[in-house]
């Protein structure tokens, strides 16, 4: 059975849909990261702990990068950015 155009739009807009909530769980997942950065922050500041931790930030991706299907490229960039926003929050 061959859909129409309109159809084929409908099934796009709920796509999207679906999309658009995914992006706001995303959103909400990176916020709740960024929280508990900044708990870490403190307790670093508290003890004189260096904000930066290349090692840790290369086990991540690392870690992340061997279990999933997205390229490690990809996964390193995504996680560069998140790292570079938490060291902002903890300084």
């Amino acid at each position: 059975m061959h859909r129409g155009r309109e159809g084929k739009m409908d099934a796009i807009t709920e796509l999207r849909r679906e999309i658009d909530k995914t992006d706001a769980k995303i959103l909400k997942l990176i916020e709740k990261r960024f929280e508990i950065s900044k708990k870490i922050g403190e307790i670093k500041k508290e003890n004189h702990i260096p904000v930066e931790d290349c090692e840790r930030e290369n086990e991540i991706i690392n870690k992340e990068a061997n279990n999933s299907r997205l390229s490690r490229k990809f996964i390193s960039e995504l996680f560069n950015l998140i790292f570079k926003e938490s060291k902002e929050m903890q300084k």
